[in-house]
């Protein structure tokens, strides 16, 4: 019976860990609960965007239109949309640039930067 329970532990703690892992590899968010909220925002309630953390600064965007859709969240929070460079969008606000990576694959877009 002890050794049943420690298994069933060993093996939660293992599942929590490696959802920690993935979440970050993904969503550069260690919360797994964060960001498959923002996950299922994008895929079953068919929202243009989620927010998934803050610093860095990560949004993820139905991937489709993904580009539009984040040209429209940063203008409408005073940013000024500069160019691309493969992966690298520069945006601009108060004469500071700054460089955002963008991650667009079939099933959601993924927009992150250190603001």
């Amino acid at each position: 019976m002890k050794n049943k329970s420690l298994i069933i532990s060993a093996v939660a703690v293992f599942l929590i860990v490696t959802s920690c892992f993935v979440s970050y590899d993904k969503f550069r968010t260690f919360n797994p609960i964060k960001s498959g909220i923002a996950f299922a925002k994008i895929l079953i309630l068919d929202e243009d965007y989620a927010e998934v953390n803050y610093s860095p600064r990560v949004i993820i965007t139905n991937p489709e239109n993904s580009k539009e859709i984040f040209t429209e969240i940063i203008e409408g929070e005073g940013y000024e949309y500069v160019e691309q460079m493969g992966s690298s969008h520069f945006i601009e606000k108060d004469g500071k640039r700054e460089c955002v990576i963008s991650n667009i694959n079939k099933h959601i877009g993924r927009w992150s930067w250190n603001k």
